[in-house]
């Protein structure tokens, strides 16, 4: 994970799991990672990762693809969490 969003990923796993927050995060699923190297210093030069797919691979799901219809979003919460 990269960033910000192991930061993020990390302050949210403190949190029990029925009383974690949503996560908001500027990044869809549209967006594409970017390959490395990358003239920039790590852990970046290796590739980029979208936050979007990261908090997906960290086993969150975008909770706006749950909603009737086919619209895209970027809010994502915990899988585990109750519904």
């Amino acid at each position: 994970m990269q960033g910000f969003v192991a930061e993020r990923l990390q302050t949210l796993a403190e949190f029990p799991p029925r009383q974690r927050p949503a996560a908001f995060i500027n990044s869809s699923p549209e967006h594409e990672p970017v390959p490395g190297p990358l003239p920039v210093p790590p852990p970046f030069d290796m590739g980029i990762v979208p936050p979007y797919m990261q908090f997906i691979d960290a086993g969150y799901t975008d909770i706006w693809t749950l909603r009737p219809g086919a619209a895209v979003s970027t809010r994502i919460c915990r899988t585990s969490a109750p519904s």
